[in-house]
């Protein structure tokens, strides 16, 4: 599930300080790396900080309009349309990144672990990946029936968040640009799921110094860190 024209909207709506203190946590978590994936890059935030003459960056996202800003911030970055799931390199990368609950838009857990599964297979043996999901606590109870809204002299804005199943949530997004007389509305789902599942998962997948953390100290969004084995000879 992608963002459409939302996506002309998303970066005036985040707030700068959440990238910046995720920011700290990468680079401390990371070893000196030259190559990284982003799935779910989005407008192209993380990539862009990211980005560094001796590095190569790739940012995958489904959404051709949060490529299309992703471009415009930098030019160095390569930058593809495609689902996470059935996205394929020759390259591999020294790190791979799945970060702002973008796991949490592939539906059904099957399929997030086909999305770990291939972070594995595009990763250098040692890499690491590193990739975060809404927490239990959060899908159960700050998102049971939660909204907010916010005006100003360019637009209106309407999120909604509502629990629509048993590890499921439902946003809906309406703004009004005042501007330009536009009104636009979308609807998107996420579903996370118990972080043991996760940890098994990984397990079984090969990865190794499996970690999950709440970065935050929030309890609201659950950072995992996995390393891949390794070849032996």
């Amino acid at each position: 599930m992608s963002y459409n024209q939302f996506a002309w909207y998303y970066d005036s709506l985040m707030e700068p300080q959440f990238y910046e203190d995720y920011f700290l946590y990468l680079n401390q978590q990371l070893p000196d790396f030259h190559s990284c994936l982003d799935l779910g890059c989005g407008t192209g935030t993380f990539t862009r900080k990211l980005d560094r003459f001796d590095r190569y960056i790739v940012g995958v996202d489904l959404s051709e309009e949060m490529l299309e800003i992703a471009r415009e911030k930098n030019a160095h970055v390569q930058y593809i349309q495609s689902d996470m799931q059935k996205f394929q390199s020759e390259r591999y990368f020294d790190v791979v990144l799945c970060l702002c609950d973008s796991l949490n838009y592939v539906l059904g857990f099957e399929n997030q672990v086909q999305v770990l599964k291939n972070c594995y297979n595009h990763l250098q043996p040692n890499g690491v990946l590193i990739f975060d999901i809404h927490s239990q606590e959060k899908i159960n109870h700050t998102f049971l029936n939660y909204s907010e809204e916010e005006e100003s002299v360019d637009y209106y804005y309407y999120w909604s968040v509502k629990k629509t199943a048993p590890y499921e949530i439902t946003h809906t997004v309406i703004i009004e640009d005042l501007e330009e007389d536009i009104r636009m509305e979308e609807k998107h789902i996420q579903q996370s799921f118990p972080k043991a599942w996760y940890l098994d998962a990984l397990a079984q997948l090969g990865f190794c110094e499996i970690k999950c953390e709440d970065v935050f100290n929030d309890k609201q969004r659950l950072v995992f860190y996995a390393k891949k084995k390794e070849d032996k000879i």
